[in-house]
């Protein structure tokens, strides 16, 4: 029951990115039974010497592969979508912008990543203003490259926060921003974790007020879009976006939708 339970649960969760207090609460329950029940087997053994066996799931496993739900961007069905002209990817050089991603721990001293010594402030701060004018993948790679050269493992707030509002007057720049926070990410685990929970934080915040600020509603829409490409905000999640647009929908809603679902490809 306990299992039968918890598929339900993720179902919902995928559906929805919620569940109701009716369903966490049977969750709980059938948790707590279930213990009950290992407790009282576990007390039942002791004195025989006889060991809990094994709870294998049967045919729950073959049930669960049936009833199996997958969020994903990329699956063998599509693997050569960059060669064939369809699915995901446009074509090859688009597929290698979102998974051909540098290690920068493999190519620079490992010297960069630890938590010691000083940031060249000056010249994180020049390289920083570049980052409005990366338009191509080569571009933002050699940037990873030297923000991490002049001490970024010291310095990760400022650059969190310039990776937040990419401009709106350039076309490529969400896109550019999200490769940047998933390169610098390999590295610097926080840095794409930040970004992606403070970006989709916003998504909720110009939800409150759904038919204020449209331009910056889209423009934070395709920049989450782009960050769930590059793995910085979860499939799942976009789910409770789309219901925040739906609890009031309208015409300016709409656009959000779309312009979310253009993104993530």
């Amino acid at each position: 029951e306990l299992r039968s339970i918890e598929r339900s649960n993720q179902k919902a969760l995928l559906a929805r990115g919620e569940l109701s207090e009716e369903a966490a609460a049977a969750h709980e329950r059938a948790r707590k039974a279930h213990e009950r029940v290992l407790t009282a087997a576990r007390a039942m053994g002791e004195p025989l010497g006889v060991p809990l066996p094994s709870l294998s799931a049967g045919g729950d496993e073959e049930e669960e592969k049936k009833e199996s739900v997958v969020v994903s961007l990329s699956t063998s069905a599509n693997a050569d979508d960059g060669e064939s002209g369809g699915g995901l990817y446009a074509d090859a050089e688009e597929r290698a912008f979102y998974e051909q991603l540098p290690d920068l721990r493999a190519v620079l001293p490992a010297v960069l990543f630890s938590e010691e010594g000083d940031a060249d402030t000056s010249g994180l701060e020049e390289a920083m203003r570049r980052l409005p004018s990366c338009s191509s993948r080569r571009e933002v790679d050699d940037l990873a490259s030297e923000l991490t050269m002049r001490g970024l493992r010291s310095a990760r707030r400022p650059l969190v926060r310039a990776l937040l509002s990419p401009p709106a007057s350039a076309a490529d720049a969400p896109r550019c921003y999200a490769r940047l926070a998933a390169v610098l990410s390999g590295a610097f685990k926080h840095v794409g974790s930040e970004v992606g929970s403070l970006v989709a934080a916003e998504f909720e915040q110009l939800a409150e007020r759904p038919e204020q600020d449209l331009p910056a509603r889209l423009r934070n829409a395709a920049y989450v879009g782009e960050l769930v490409r590059f793995g910085l905000v979860s499939p799942p999640s976009v789910f409770g976006m789309f219901k925040a647009c739906a609890g009031a929908f309208s015409a300016a809603q709409l656009g959000v939708v779309v312009a979310l679902l253009e993104a993530c490809g």
